[in-house]
């Protein structure tokens, strides 16, 4: 047992060049926090401190996290013995985390009441690039290599094309001014290049690409400008290429992404596999896992789900009521709930996935606290062999662990060794920094839970987690790459 491993599955690594910042002001319930200041002002600066404590981590680069997490668990010596972590009454000689790219580069988003209403462009690519350039650092700073860092690819499969049939054209140094607004939120302008692309499946005919994409004769000058100065540029990387760039040599062995780890060079073009451990996927930010209504994204998301079940890749998506929202709260929570996931499953049994924060919902009924989310993945449990949930971020309040008690106890007798087969840590680092003071504080909270046993916290953080990640043996399959991949990220 000592040289187990202690396994976070859901956490995040990220500063503030990344999430959609009007998404993240609404995470943090700003709004309602300044309406109670007059009458509470200690709730105020309670909050208050909770946020800046948050934003100071996030206002450092990667790999600085990554140490100044090390250095706060080292200094703890309320988590050592013999030179081993010790959490929840079990040694481990590391700690796995799992960072969770986050794709916030959703172009449906747009605010009326704004006057810069455009969607946001966030460039995963950044987020990837900045992520291994931290692990890279952590990897060459650390005496001790406390963590082994396995990370997810953060992925909305509505950002890529299907296929190459998708064309792009672009118009060189163009005069936006003579573009009007309809059009402006069709095309996307990089300063960086000069270029001004438009994205869709190209008809033979203007005319018929005016009447199906905008039906306004105001915007037929633009159009036509649009059309004479162009030329066909590279198609953008598919969705294929990107599955096939990142995983298909994946073969779900821990030793193939250790090995990989702090060996990025700093070019993400000559990436290749093993530097990720699943995708991350988040309803939220405008992923919809079974977008029945439009074939084209319902191919993508099959396609996906094909793809991580033949390769046992797993996947790992928000599942509660709450997170970085930028659709119509309607709609979020439509696509957010397990009731959306059960379609997915029902097509794909094989899928490895998991439904995180174990389907908190954040509303009550009367003065409870809604427990639909819950219990539905909790039937879905019984009926899935793949389907996961981990706590992450509900573990702040010590309390939420007898709770979880209860939904185990509740259950049939048979189906209460499945949910404990199926339970996952996860702190939601940084997020979590909303309610606790730091990573040491959710940890100790789980590990001083009186409600688990010492072979059920091993379960949940260690057993259960390998399974997850590795299941029971490495995967030896490979799918094949049809044509060499180059893959050329896009926002």
């Amino acid at each position: 047992m000592s040289e187990a491993k202690f396994y976070d599955a859901h956490c995040h690594i990220m500063n503030l060049s990344h999430p959609n910042l009007l998404a993240f002001l609404q995470r943090l319930n700003l709004p309602m926090i300044m309406l109670l200041a007059p009458i509470l002002p200690f709730l105020l600066k309670r909050n208050y401190n909770k946020i800046k404590n948050l934003l100071s981590v996030m206002e450092n680069d990667l790999g600085t996290i990554l140490l100044m997490m090390e250095r706060f668990l080292l200094k703890d010596e309320g988590f050592w013995e013999n030179g081993r972590l010790r959490i929840g009454g079990n040694l481990y000689s590391k700690i796995v985390l799992t960072p969770l790219l986050m794709d916030f580069g959703y172009k449906g988003r747009t605010d009326p009441g704004i006057y810069y209403n455009l969607p946001s462009q966030k460039p995963i690519v950044e987020q990837v690039c900045d992520l291994f350039n931290g692990i890279r650092k952590y990897t060459k700073e650390s005496k001790n290599r406390l963590f082994a860092i396995y990370p997810f690819l953060g992925l909305n499969t509505q950002n890529y094309p299907l296929n190459d049939e998708t064309s792009e054209k672009v118009i060189q140094r163009p005069d936006l001014g003579q573009l009007n607004d309809t059009l402006r939120q069709k095309v996307k302008y990089n300063v960086a290049t000069g270029k001004l692309t438009f994205y869709g499946k190209m008809l033979k005919k203007e005319e018929q690409v005016l009447e199906r994409l905008f039906n306004n004769d105001q915007d037929k000058h633009g159009v036509k400008l649009l059309f004479d100065k162009s030329q066909k540029i590279k198609t953008r990387t598919t969705l294929r290429k990107l599955l096939n760039k990142y995983f298909a040599d994946y073969h779900a062995l821990p030793e193939e992404l250790a090995a990989k780890q702090g060996k990025f060079t700093g070019n993400i073009d000559r990436m290749g596999c093993n530097f990720f451990a699943g995708i991350k996927v988040y309803p939220p930010l405008g992923y919809d896992p079974w977008p029945e209504d439009d074939p084209v994204e319902l191919a993508k998301v099959k396609l996906l789900y094909e793809y991580c079940s033949a390769k046992r890749i797993p996947i790992t998506s928000h599942c509660n009521s709450g997170g970085f929202v930028v659709t119509d709260k309607k709609f979020s929570s439509k696509i957010t709930s397990p009731y959306r996931w059960e379609r997915v499953l029902n097509n794909y049994p094989e899928l490895i996935l998991n439904l995180a924060h174990f389907g908190k919902e954040n509303k009550k009924f009367m003065l409870f606290p809604a427990e639909g989310w819950t219990r539905k993945i909790i039937k879905m449990i019984d009926r899935f062999d793949y389907l996961y949930v981990d706590f992450s971020f509900n573990g702040l309040d010590k309390d939420y662990y007898r709770e979880l008690r209860r939904y185990i106890d509740g259950s049939p007798a048979g189906l209460r060794e499945k949910l404990k087969q199926r339970i996952l840590f996860g702190s939601d680092f940084m997020i979590n920094l909303t309610g606790v003071e730091s990573y040491n504080e959710y940890l100790k909270i789980f590990s001083e839970s009186p409600y688990f046993s010492l072979e059920e916290k091993q379960q949940f953080c260690t057993v259960n987690a390998e399974r997850f990640l590795f299941g029971e043996k490495g995967v030896t399959e490979r799918i094949g790459v049809d044509e060499e991949v180059a893959v050329s990220w896009e926002g």
